[in-house]
């Protein structure tokens, strides 16, 4: 199936980089205001209206019905966008602004959590949304809300809603080149590699403002931790058999190794060199941990398989 927000949204940055020739962007510029501004506001919130009710629906969401069993409207922030929130808490992702041709240096005006509170309505909404809701409402009274900032604000957040719409195979294929732009010539995301224990494979906690998470395959992850035990036991073998192990246990009689990190027993025991010549008696796990890695979103789901 073609993607039909791409498009959209390709032509609304492409329409903010010209404004952006015509208005100089940085902090000082943020309250700048105009019907142009307005018109991209307005566009760029719509598109977030029916972008949050596609991903609403792909992801499991469901008719809402009224008692009479007729349908019922279906609000784009406190339906769609809450449900999105409760499931990859989206309001804590953010989106950096990157473009050589912004000139922002205040870091609240770089790093971005644009969508953060537009899961709610009315005043504990987002700047950006009640902004829109004013606007639309009554253009006249409300033109000054239509500011640079939060022009730039929805359209991130629009930028972040786009990412969350790429299929797996999007994903892996656009960041092979690390490049965590995705397509756009003025945010980018971060990401995290998913670093985990080589024996027991719990992974590291991963941060909530990451869009992107690198990782292994799932069949590379059970090879890595399969090896690295592998690798434990014969390590532990080459421990209790070595003479420096004999040695300071009998001088040592009372020395428990239980609860231990096996570097830190041979540290203990014979120093770094011993810790060395133990360790590197077998280290086929580490040596599979070596690209290709995939890279998937970051939507609160775990990383790797229970092994």
């Amino acid at each position: 199936m073609p993607n039909l927000f791409l498009p959209i949204y390709n032509s609304l940055e492409k329409e903010v980089i010209k404004l952006s020739e015509n208005i100089y962007f940085d902090d000082k510029q943020l309250d700048v205001y105009s019907i142009k501004i307005a018109e991209l506001l307005i566009r760029t919130v719509i598109e977030i209206e029916t972008l949050s009710k596609e991903l609403y629906f792909k992801n499991g969401g469901q008719t809402k019905y009224k008692e009479d069993g007729t349908v019922d409207f279906l609000y784009f922030d406190t339906d769609c966008l809450n449900y999105l929130e409760n499931l990859w808490g989206l309001s804590k992702k953010e989106v950096i602004i990157s473009s050589a041709n912004f000139y922002f240096t205040d870091k609240e005006n770089i790093i971005l959590n644009p969508l953060k509170k537009a899961n709610k309505r009315g005043s504990s909404s987002s700047d950006w949304a009640k902004a829109y809701q004013c606007i639309k409402h009554d253009r006249s009274k409300n033109l000054n809300k239509a500011t640079i900032k939060n022009l730039i604000r929805a359209l991130a957040a629009l930028y972040l809603l786009n990412i969350y719409n790429r299929t797996a195979e999007e994903i892996n294929n656009i960041t092979q080149n690390n490049d965590m732009s995705f397509g756009s010539n003025i945010f980018s995301v971060k990401k995290q590699f998913a670093s985990f224990l080589m024996v027991e494979g719990n992974v590291d906690k991963i941060d909530e403002t990451v869009v992107c998470i690198e990782k292994f395959d799932n069949e590379k992850f059970k090879n890595i931790i399969e090896e690295s035990r592998k690798d434990l036991s014969i390590q532990i073998n080459q421990l209790y058999n070595s003479e420096e192990y004999k040695s300071f246990i009998k001088d040592n009689p009372e020395y428990k190794i239980d609860g231990k990190n096996i570097m830190s027993v041979c540290i203990e025991i014979g120093g770094y060199n011993f810790m060395r010549k133990i360790i590197h008696s077998s280290i086929n796990g580490i040596k599979l941990c070596k690209p290709p890695y995939i890279k998937v979103l970051n939507k609160n789901q775990q990383i790797y398989p229970e092994i």
